[in-house]
Parts: C-alpha cells; sequence; structure tokens
C-alpha cells in the first residue's frame, strides 16, 4: 500500500508552526506557553510535550516568572526545518527514513521493499528541502504573515 500524503507527522506539523511563531518575535520577547497555543491551535499538552523537545534539542529556550515564556534559543536563520523535525525523536534520523513505499514493513538498505530504491530517489527533494529551509525563510512567507497574525511591533 503505497502512503496517501506525504504530509509530516502531526508532532511535526505542530513543532513547525510553534517554531515558526517563536521565530517571528521581536529580540527579547516571549510568548507564554498559552498564548503561543492560541496563536498556533496546537493543544495546550501537546505543546508543553513539544516545548520540552525542542528546549532539550537547544531550539527553543524557556523562561520562567512574570517576564518569562519562550523564544528560540538560536537565531532563526540557523535552524533548519530538519532541526526542528529531528528533536522529536529519539533516533535523529527516524523523521527522514522513508516509509516504506510498500506500507507493509519497515524497510531499510539491508532489508529493501522492491520498491526502496525508488522510493528513495522520489523522497529526496523532500528531504532536501527540509534540511536547507531554515525558520527564518518559513517566517518569511507570505503564507507565515498570514497565519501567525501580526509580528511583534505590527500595528495590525
Amino acid at each position: 500500500m503505497i502512503p496517501a500524503s506525504p504530509a509530516l507527522p502531526l508532532s511535526a506539523r505542530y513543532a513547525l508552526s510553534a517554531a515558526t511563531c517563536l521565530a517571528r518575535l521581536a529580540p527579547g520577547e516571549r510568548l507564554s506557553a498559552a498564548e503561543l497555543s492560541a496563536r498556533t491551535h496546537v493543544p495546550a499538552a501537546f505543546l508543553a510535550k513539544l516545548l520540552q523537545q525542542l528546549g532539550r534539542a537547544g531550539i527553543v529556550a524557556g523562561e520562567k516568572g512574570r517576564r518569562g515564556g519562550y523564544a528560540l534559543a538560536q537565531p532563526a536563520q540557523t535552524v533548519t526545518l530538519e532541526a526542528v523535525i529531528s528533536a522529536l525523536s529519539e533516533a535523529p534520523s527516524a523523521p527522514f527514513a522513508p516509509a516504506c513505499a510498500m506500507g507493509d514493513r519497515a524497510c531499510d538498505p539491508t532489508n529493501p521493499c522492491p520498491l526502496h530504491d525508488l522510493w528513495l530517489v522520489a523522497t529526496r527533494p523532500i528531504r532536501t528541502l527540509l534540511a536547507t529551509t531554515t525558520l527564518a525563510d518559513v517566517a518569511r512567507s507570505a503564507e507565515a504573515l498570514a497565519w501567525a497574525g501580526p509580528a511583534a511591533g505590527d500595528p495590525h
């Protein structure tokens, strides 16, 4: 059975949404988990888990207290989409290992399915896109601007 969609897993989509929202903040600005959940429509409990994982990977920094909240721990132009997605997995390469095109088992170079090599070729552009696109790239896109609402300092 061939996978129906090349969409990323829900956890990856949510993590990318949260990280993109944080990438749009002004320097020094932070968002509380509740504000980030409201802006991204990521359920608060799910977001808390993702923020922990992104924090352990050094992508997001959280600060407690009245002036606390979350922000990126590194410049958005240095964080690739691949890094964000890899932060969610125990095995960093797991999100980029091609799912078996046959859909019936895990396959790899030592135990390939009949479509393994072709599937690697077909998914290479997606893996390249994730490895070369940064949060800054995504945050600048028109879709991100409309989706995330006004950036810090914008009057509208």
